[in-house]
């Protein structure tokens, strides 16, 4: 069954890995009209079902508070990534809030330079995610910004149900910092 968030998917990367504002979710949609399957499942988020690669790694000793790395590769761009870090604590229960923590630009990871973006999913801070996109001049489609995000949902209940806001709408607001209005 293709879903509605596949086809985005599929026109994102037909089209530079660019969406249409018109196409970005602005609210929540119902099961039944958009069935999202998650690909990874963690108790507190999901990473759905898409045309990318993931790629999944503990953490050993690197500088932030993840204990899993998790890497997002758009099948046909190699160079267009989303890293997200998660800690032990997302394993540990269900989200009970979605809110931006905040942005941080030039944060080197992998011998590259990101931009980062925390987002708190717990609100006793057991599960702040913190994504990392790479900016424009090293991936010219932002597919990270763009689609990536849209690819990770927060779970408030065992069938992980679509809700608002979501990650994508409250990191929304580090656009102005990650793609610069020329």
């Amino acid at each position: 069954m293709i879903t509605a968030f596949t086809l985005l998917l599929a026109y994102a990367s037909l089209n530079s890995g660019k969406i249409p504002a018109s196409a970005e979710r602005k609210e929540p949609a119902s099961t039944a009209s958009f069935p999202l399957a998650c690909e990874v499942r963690q108790k507190a988020w999901c990473i759905h079902q898409g045309s990318v690669e993931i790629t999944s790694k503990q953490a050993m000793g690197q500088s932030y508070t993840s204990d899993h790395t998790w890497v997002l590769q758009e099948m046909h761009r190699p160079t267009s990534l989303l890293v997200i870090f998660e800690p032990v604590g997302c394993r540990k229960g269900l989200a009970d809030t979605v809110e931006p923590i905040g942005h941080q630009a030039n944060v080197p990871w992998s011998g590259r330079s990101w931009h980062a973006m925390s987002v708190r999913l717990r609100q006793d801070g057991s599960c702040d995610l913190r994504l990392l996109v790479l900016p424009p001049d090293r991936d010219p489609s932002d597919w990270g910004f763009r689609a990536g995000r849209l690819m990770i949902s927060a779970c408030k209940d065992a069938d992980c149900t679509p809700n608002a806001p979501t990650i994508a709408d409250v990191t929304r607001q580090y656009e102005q910092f990650i793609i610069p209005k020329h």
